[in-house]
């Protein structure tokens, strides 16, 4: 459990912990700019925003799933066998746009 911890940089979290915990089976990020999954109130997202939100949490739940294929649960829910099928799929992907993205920026 790394919840609360002030991680930001999604890559080189996900690559550390790979190269330290191969076997690694459970993973909690909350709390972290790291990890886009938060619990937010209602009155936190506007209806507008909620489905970028939800597009937003599903694309870091499959790289992160895709990059680290041996856990079981991340972020206190079950990995289905749907959401492992679509990481397998989608992750190189997400992970080249994600890199694209960052090289942009630097």
């Amino acid at each position: 459990m790394l919840n609360k911890n002030n991680l930001k940089n999604i890559f080189q979290l996900i690559e550390r912990i790979r190269q330290a915990y191969p076997t690694l089976e459970h993973l909690s990020l909350l709390g972290n700019a790291a990890c886009p999954c938060q619990i937010h109130s209602t009155d936190e997202i506007s209806s507008t925003n909620i489905y970028a939100q939800n597009r937003l949490e599903e694309n870091y739940r499959h790289l992160v799933i895709y990059r680290i294929p041996t856990l079981k649960f991340l972020d206190s829910t079950e990995i289905s066998a749907n959401e492992r099928r679509l990481a397998m799929q989608l992750g190189d992907i997400l992970y080249s746009i994600a890199e694209m993205k960052k090289s942009t920026i630097s």
